[in-house]
């Protein structure tokens, strides 16, 4: 079946009233006295005033704290609004004028605000928004305060009697920052292309942002399922697999350890000692399409799939439980719990725990179990405003049966037969990390930033490996029992400035990363009893006793040299420069080579970009990028030369003045040399000589009609034409397209949330996915069908601290097969359905 030889080096908005939510972007406090006001009718106008400030994006060209203007200067700012809802105009008002918006929801109640024509006075703009409201505005320091008018100031008082006092609502409008929650589905920042925290309209290159809103709508389990609605992505293409590894292809390239990086850092594999990931744990997950060496070196073109964490914040506490359950016996518990430490430190403690069966079970009715533990404490200290340093600590252990995939009978058809054995093959991993972030900035213009992480990882895997004889029925196994360890420091430190020379700003980094690694896995091999297809009787199987492959120690050593110059050319014209010299080092002195053998490979990177920010929100831009990725960290492929690749790309991205929408369109011609792959028949890696991937993508993420805030949508289309360019092997042949890869894949989600009525608090989501047709073989003879996947949701918040949901994936249970290779039958993803309860104060 499918071997893991695995390079070493290849490695809502805001909530309806009273609903407490983590994200400290939106803060409710009390602020001033009002009159009373029945609490329905104060609910939905309150959770509407978090919403449309969670509905706006920050101004395009976002400025830094040194170079922003005092809040309330609005000479250094232009106010342009549409037509919408008032409520919805004065949180957009507040944001772009870097205020706190306070104001009683009451008050503002259903009206409506003409659109805003561009202007700098925003006493101005006040008048043009409340006129004939009675209500009127003010600016107090840092605050955009809206009262009643004096009449109608007065009237109130005298009608409001002995009426209680409540709290009005005090919106805070605090800049995204890249590593922080996403309001809603439309991120405006990332620093994955970039190191540093940019707009996504100004990033010159094709990135995708899951956040935690996100994730918890669409009840996302796994890293795979985040990226079900992502372009340019393909995942599982071997199958349901509860291993937890993350089988993925980023146009049309596949690389399991290259494309998988934590909070800014790889994490490397080795063999069977993969790096999994609990997406409970992330912030969000950010997918960069093409080459990332000018950022992060040793990286796949394909692209890279970026992990971040959750963290604590100085901001509003974190407070939240959950239990699921769930079809096979799915029960999960877990909980985020966080606050400050004084008023310089904040701490998170993120845990999780799951037993559940899998979907997969053997002819003889014994089904896949599976069990995970986590656990991510975290601690902020922020002695001063100029110093941050982040405390990241992990542990993850995970148990699951290592059997996937089903056999194929002496015809090539599909059986109910799996070639392990129920109470034999297991693999068992564990996986622990401490780390830190520390960001200091000297002044205005310069600061230091510095990543460290010391991670190690543990697999334990018996399983079993068949050849299907003459006879057509007869499976001749082997028994093996293999383990091993990783462990992997890596320390990445870089200056990052900002200068102007002439009429060219500048924002620059220049820095060094380090990594060195070191794996071992040992081998145990013996007879296992042989298995009848027709007639499965699975028989105990004896572990083997004795150690007779040693895959390693192999150790690597890697030192990157990188500088970085994003310019900005007046007010519209950005111009991106990337530069990276890569040195890696590796040695070898696995028991199957006989005696130790070192290389040294060692490679420039570079990334060129143009963006222009055209007038309304539109941001062409073109690019060009390299990529290098040694290859003598792969099993069996020491003397391969580096994988190295190239890019073109030519995009627009648009995101519209006033709403949460970022709209992007690429097309790329990307080339790929020396491509290493696993094969699964020989266990042994193998190098071919070129690919090439062409294609077009269409993402859309966030509010689509700012008529209705209440929706939220994701639409995504890829196109990926892959061809082999010269060298031959299992995957690909030249001229033909590559196994697995499909050319068309399309996706929609629609998620809407009712503000009014009986059933305000209620949330519909529902989504399709398509995938199109994917070759089982090089010679392009035999192929899978396309398939499509109906997903749904249905959240409900009950009161002030309660949500209930309803999450299925594959709701009408199709039954599919991602692929045909290799005499094995790999199955798709089946229904899975799960409710949760989730407790937030």
């Amino acid at each position: 079946m499918v071997a893991h030889s695995a390079a070493l080096m290849h490695g809502l908005p805001a909530a309806p009233c009273g609903m407490a939510r983590r994200t400290p972007t939106l803060l409710m406090e009390t602020c001033m006295p009002q009159p009373a006001i029945p609490r329905l009718a104060r609910c939905p106008l309150a959770a509407a005033a978090a919403l449309c400030l969670a509905a706006l994006p920050l101004h395009g060209h976002t400025q830094t704290p040194a170079q922003a203007p005092k809040p309330g200067q609005s000479a250094a700012r232009t106010y342009q609004l549409p037509a919408q809802p008032l409520v919805q105009s004065l949180a957009a008002l507040a944001t772009q004028a870097g205020l706190q918006l306070v104001a009683d929801p009451a008050r503002i109640g259903q009206r409506a605000a003409p659109a805003l024509a561009p202007t700098a006075d925003l006493p101005q703009a006040l008048r043009t928004l409340l006129a004939g409201t009675g209500l009127q505005g003010r600016v107090q320091g840092q605050t955009l305060v809206i009262t009643p008018a004096p009449a109608q100031a007065a009237a109130a008082a005298s009608s409001a009697g002995d009426a209680q006092t409540l709290p009005a609502v005090t919106v805070q409008a605090a800049p995204e920052t890249a590593t922080g929650p996403v309001l809603g589905y439309a991120a405006r920042r990332s620093a994955t292309a970039t190191k540093t925290d940019t707009p996504l309209v100004e990033t010159p290159q094709s990135v995708s942002v899951i956040g935690a809103e996100e994730i918890e709508a669409k009840g996302m389990r796994e890293v795979l399922d985040t990226l079900n609605y992502t372009p340019g992505v393909f995942t599982r293409m071997w199958g349901h697999d509860g291993r937890g590894y993350e089988y993925m292809m980023l146009r049309g390239f596949d690389d399991l350890e290259a494309q998988n990086f934590l909070d800014g850092i790889a994490q490397m594999g080795f063999l069977d000692i993969g790096a999994q990931t609990e997406v409970y744990g992330m912030e969000r997950i950010e997918v960069l399409r093409g080459p990332a060496s000018a950022t992060f070196g040793r990286a796949d073109v394909g692209g890279i799939v970026h992990r971040v964490s959750k963290r604590p914040t100085l901001d509003e506490p974190v407070r939240e439980v959950q239990a699921q359950l769930g079809n096979y016996r799915h029960r999960q518990l877990a909980f985020d719990y966080g606050g400050k430490l004084g008023e310089q430190a904040a701490y998170r403690l993120v845990g999780l725990a799951r037993q559940s069966r899998t979907q997969d079970r053997y002819p003889t009715g014994e089904w896949d179990t599976s069990k995970r533990q986590y656990f991510a404490p975290s601690l902020l200290w922020q002695p001063s405003a100029a110093t941050r340093l982040t405390l990241l600590a992990s542990v993850l252990r995970h148990d699951v049966s290592d059997d996937v995939g089903y056999m194929a009978d002496g015809n090539g058809q599909p059986t109910q037969v799996r070639e392990g054995d129920p109470r034999y093959s297991r693999i068992r991993q564990n996986s622990w990390s401490l780390g830190y972030e520390l960001r200091h900035d000297f002044n205005a213009q310069w600061g230091l930033r510095q990543n460290f992480r010391h991670a190690k990882r543990d697999a334990d895997k018996y399983h079993i490996r068949s050849s299907l004889q003459d006879d057509g029925r007869t499976l001749a196994r082997t028994a093996v029992h293999g383990f091993g360890d990783l462990t992997q420091t890596s320390l990445d430190t870089y200056v990052e400035g900002r200068l102007q020379t002439g009429a060219v700003r500048h924002q620059l980094i220049a820095g060094l990363d380090f990594t060195q690694a070191r794996a071992t896995e040992y081998e145990k091999t013996g007879p296992a009893p042989d298995l009848d297809l027709y007639n499965p009787l699975y028989q105990p199987v004896t572990p083997p006793s004795v150690v007779d492959d040693i895959a390693g120690p192999n150790k690597v050593r890697a030192l990157g040299l990188y500088a970085q110059n994003q310019m900005r050319l007046g007010e519209q014209w950005l111009l991106t420069l990337s530069g990276r010299h890569d040195t890696a080092k590796g040695e070898d002195a696995s028991s199957s080579r006989g005696q130790r053998q070192s290389r040294t490979d060692r490679a420039f990177t570079g990334r060129a970009a143009l963006t222009w920010l055209a007038p309304g929100g539109w941001a062409p831009y073109v690019s060009y990028g390299t990529s290098f990725l040694p290859a003598f960290g792969a099993y069996d492929a020491f003397d391969a030369k580096p994988t190295t690749g190239k890019q073109w790309e030519l995009g627009v991205k648009y995101q519209p003045p006033g709403q949460s929408l970022l709209l992007a369109a690429a097309v790329y011609d990307l080339r790929k040399r020396n491509i290493t792959v696993s094969n699964p028949i020989t266990n042994r890696d193998e190098q071919v000589g070129a690919m090439r991937s062409r294609g077009l993508e269409l993402e859309a993420k966030g509010r689509p009609l700012p008529a209705l805030p209440g929706l939220h949508a994701t639409a995504a289309y890829s196109y990926n034409d892959v061809k082999g360019l010269a060298g031959s092997t299992w995957r690909v042949e030249a001229g033909k397209a590559p196994i697995q890869v499909p050319k068309h894949m399309a996706s929609l989600w629609l998620d809407y949330r009712l503000a009014e009525g009986r059933l305000r608090g209620l949330h519909l989501g529902l989504g399709a996915r398509h995938v199109g047709r994917r070759w089982d073989d090089a010679a392009n003879t035999r192929a899978q069908p396309g398939y499509t996947l109906v997903d749904a949701s249905l959240r409900y918040d009950l009161g002030a601290n309660w949500r209930l949901a309803l999450n299925v994936n594959n709701l009408f249970n199709k039954k599919y097969f991602t692929s045909n290779a290799f005499d094995g039958w790999w199955r798709g993803e089946q229904r899975s359905a799960t409710i949760t309860a989730t407790y937030r104060w």
